[in-house]
C-alpha cells in the first residue's frame, strides 16, 4: 500500500502532464484560429484543410470554444497543482523540492513558465485583432477578447500569485 506522500507526488506528476497537454491544446487552437484570421480575415465562405472543407465561421467558433475550454483545464489544473504542493510541503518540504524538479513546465513557476502558459492569449489576441481590423465597434472586439481569452487572464494572475506566494516561502526557508 502507497503512503500519502508517494500518492501526491504521482498525483502531482499527473497534473504536470496535464497543464502542459491543455497548455498545447490552447496554444494550438489560438494558432489555428491566427492562420485562419490571416487566411480569411472576413470570415466567408469554406477552409479547406486536409481535404475536408468547413464553413469558416464553424472554424473559428470551433477554434474559440477549444482554447477557452483549455484555458479553463489549464487553470483547473493549475490550482489542483498547488494544492496538492502545499500538502506536499505540509509533509515533507525535502521530499517537495524534490518533486518540483520533475522536467515540467508546471514544476517551478516563474516568468518563462508563465509566458508559455500565457501564449495563447497573446496569440488569440493578435488573431482577434485581425479578425476585427477593418471594424469599427472596438467594444465587440474587447469583449470577444476578454471572454474568450478570461482563463488565460486568470492563469496569468494566479500565476504570478503562486509564483510571488512560492519565492517568498523560499526566502523565509533561507532566512531560518
Amino acid at each position: 500500500m502507497q503512503n500519502v506522500t508517494e500518492i501526491l507526488i504521482t498525483n502531482l506528476t499527473a497534473a504536470f502532464s496535464a497543464i502542459e497537454k491543455y497548455g498545447v491544446v490552447g496554444l494550438t487552437s489560438s494558432m489555428l484560429a491566427l492562420v485562419v484570421s490571416i487566411a480569411n480575415p472576413k470570415l466567408m465562405g469554406n477552409l479547406e484543410f486536409l481535404s475536408v472543407e468547413a464553413p469558416v465561421q464553424l472554424v473559428v467558433t470551433v477554434t474559440y470554444v477549444t482554447c477557452f475550454v483549455a484555458g479553463m483545464m489549464t487553470l483547473t489544473t493549475f490550482r489542483v497543482r498547488t494544492k496538492i504542493v502545499e500538502q506536499l510541503r505540509e509533509r515533507n518540504e525535502t521530499v517537495t523540492k524534490a518533486a518540483l524538479m520533475y522536467p515540467s513546465i508546471a514544476a517551478k513557476i516563474d516568468t518563462p513558465q508563465l509566458t508559455v502558459l500565457f501564449l495563447p492569449l497573446i496569440v488569440m489576441f493578435v488573431a482577434l485583432s485581425v479578425f476585427h481590423a477593418d471594424k469599427t465597434d472596438v467594444t465587440i472586439f474587447w469583449l470577444a477578447t476578454f471572454a474568450i481569452n478570461s482563463p488565460y487572464i486568470m492563469l496569468l494572475i494566479y500565476g504570478v500569485f503562486v509564483s510571488v506566494s512560492e519565492r517568498m516561502l523560499r526566502l523565509s526557508k533561507n532566512d531560518t
